[in-house]
């Protein structure tokens, strides 16, 4: 029998076999953090470091990155990735980049993920199923002596920037951040693994409550005259982003 996962309008969608449906202490424990970043005007005070184009911090550039082509990967997208703290190796680059089975491979898999397709949509089996074909085959490029950290948070900023409607931007802040800070990996309480991450977004990005605070952020950030990512589900990377980052930061 085929299990299922939840949105929080009441909606379910089919998972693929492998994969086991995320605990509902899970799903309440990330919602709580993820309101927690969304409220209050410290939200919006964050976004305001994060998209300052004068300062550090990649909201603006990887917004900015030139063209992102919806039927291919360029040199553009490897620019972007690496404004997010990730290093792009050159083995990596000539992977992608050159004609060849990895760039085809990738192109291939793009084409059967419409550029339109949302984590709000209805999803089944099918469309996560090519989901982790492609955050695979990114993370397989990294040469094997890499840590798997990096494997992994490399391949889920690369979707994010290709799909950024359907791939959520995770990486070990944001995960550990929306579960309390338990440790990644393996677990029905735990973040950090594809299968998991996929549907927590999709529960947070269809509950009211979290539509509610990220019009209320959109609005605040017009009023501030900030330009931010016009996607919701980019602009709660953000928030999720930069509550974890100054969460880690007091804890230390």
């Amino acid at each position: 029998m085929s299990q299922h996962g939840r949105y929080a309008d009441g909606r379910s969608y089919t998972l693929p076999d492998s994969w086991t449906p995320v605990s509902a202490a899970l799903l309440e424990t990330t919602l709580a953090k993820a309101l927690t970043a969304l409220a209050g005007d410290s939200s919006t005070q964050r976004l305001s470091y994060f998209y300052n184009p004068s300062g550090e911090y990649a909201g603006t550039s990887f917004l900015d990155a030139g063209r992102n082509s919806e039927s291919s990967i360029e040199a553009d997208d490897l620019y972007a990735v690496s404004r997010l703290s990730i290093t792009v190796s050159n083995r990596q680059g000539r992977c992608l980049l050159e004609p060849g089975p990895a760039r085809q491979r990738a192109n291939t898999i793009l084409a059967s993920l419409p550029s339109t397709l949302a984590i709000t949509d209805d999803l089944d089996a099918a469309v996560l199923e090519r989901m982790w074909e492609l955050h695979n085959h990114f993370r397989t490029l990294l040469s094997t002596g890499t840590k798997d950290s990096n494997h992994w948070v490399f391949a889920a900023k690369l979707c994010a920037r290709k799909r950024p409607h359907l791939f959520p931007v995770r990486d070990s802040q944001v995960c550990g951040y929306l579960s309390g800070w338990k440790a990644l990996g393996a677990g029905p309480d735990r973040l950090g693994r594809f299968a998991t991450d996929i549907q927590v977004f999709a529960y947070l990005m269809t509950h009211e409550a979290v539509s509610s605070l990220l019009t209320d952020l959109r609005s605040s950030a017009n009023e501030a005259q900030l330009r931010i990512d016009r996607g919701p589900l980019r602009l709660l990377d953000a928030a999720l982003w930069t509550q974890a980052i100054e969460s880690s930061s007091r804890s230390t």
